[in-house]
């Protein structure tokens, strides 16, 4: 039968080790929730950052329909007017500053992107690893706890034998 310090610190050392391997486990499963939660986020902003056309121009299409439509409502105001130079060189000039707005459009689009996938990653990244972190720590404190003691055991052992050599001796 152990002593009641053995007791308690293997009591500690059970607790702290089960503890530590909850805290892991956690920290491995809310990591993976995490990445299936913003995978959908995490593959728009990937194809942004890659800036394959087609799939920027996906991305842009709520804003291109709104340029296009502005566009248009302007075209049809300047179409109305009474003819003249100035009503031809701004329907002529129309198409090449709707372009120029979405490809700024599209521009910012992958700017931002960019900022928020790694922004995004290092997040979850952090988050991940501060968890299994946390879960490491206690389990080698439980380790620790377990050695301590067993250090403990040597030196009680160590001192009862050589207060039993010296007994014999006088």
């Amino acid at each position: 039968m152990a002593d009641s310090l053995t007791q308690f610190v293997n009591s500690i050392q059970g607790l702290t080790a089960q503890q530590g391997q909850t805290a892991f486990n956690t920290g491995q499963q809310q990591t993976q929730e995490g990445v299936n939660a913003t995978a959908p986020a995490l593959d728009y902003l990937t194809k942004l950052t890659k800036g394959d056309q087609g799939d920027v121009t996906q991305a842009a299409q709520p804003e291109i329909d709104q340029i296009t439509q502005q566009f248009d409502q302007i075209r049809n105001m300047i179409s109305m007017q009474p003819r003249g130079g100035g009503k031809t060189t701004a329907l002529a000039e129309a198409p090449f500053q709707k372009a120029g707005q979405i490809q700024r459009t599209e521009g910012a689009m992958r700017t931002g992107a960019a900022g928020q996938l790694g922004s995004l990653g290092a997040q979850l990244a952090g988050l991940g690893l501060g968890e299994s972190g946390l879960g490491a720590n206690l389990e080698s404190m439980a380790q620790n706890a377990a050695l301590t003691r067993r250090g403990q055991n040597m030196s009680d052992t160590f001192a009862s034998q050589f207060s039993q050599l010296v007994n014999a001796i006088f």
